[in-house]
């Protein structure tokens, strides 16, 4: 059994391994490119909801600031603006193109568009029923 301090640790040291494995991927999809193959990019639908709410969704996009880098292993309250920052800064990031190099057309399965779809209606009902709420009536 671990204590609380070696369990944080090994989640800490398996995180960074996974990180390694996404670097590699990035390197492998660079070399494919350079050597003129085209990378078809596929986004889910919670890509524009995290663009459009970043605040919403701090826990999609991981940075050195979240919860499992503390040693206490518990959120401080002061790097969540940072967490949401980063969360709208990837999703511009992927939205724009920038991940592929040049400007390309956005693909989704005919789910994800549904989904985005019904996700916009519900993201104008909410801000809706805030400005009446802020309103007063």
């Amino acid at each position: 059994m671990f204590t609380n301090e070696q369990e944080i640790i090994l989640r800490q040291v398996l995180r960074l391994v996974d990180l390694s494995g996404e670097l590699d991927c990035n390197r492998s999809d660079s070399d494919y490119v350079e050597n003129g193959g085209t990378i078809l990019s596929v986004i889910d639908e919670n890509i524009f909801e995290m663009f459009a709410r970043p605040s919403h969704h701090r826990e999609a996009v991981e940075t050195f600031y979240a919860d499992i880098w503390e040693s206490s292993g518990k959120t401080n309250e002061e790097w969540r603006s940072f967490e949401a920052q980063a969360a709208l800064i990837t999703a511009e990031f992927i939205i724009s193109g920038a991940d592929s190099g040049s400007d390309r057309e956005i693909f989704m399965t005919d789910h994800h568009r549904w989904e985005l779809a019904h996700r916009i209606e519900t993201l104008i009902s909410d801000v809706r029923i805030e400005v009446s709420r802020k309103k007063g009536g």
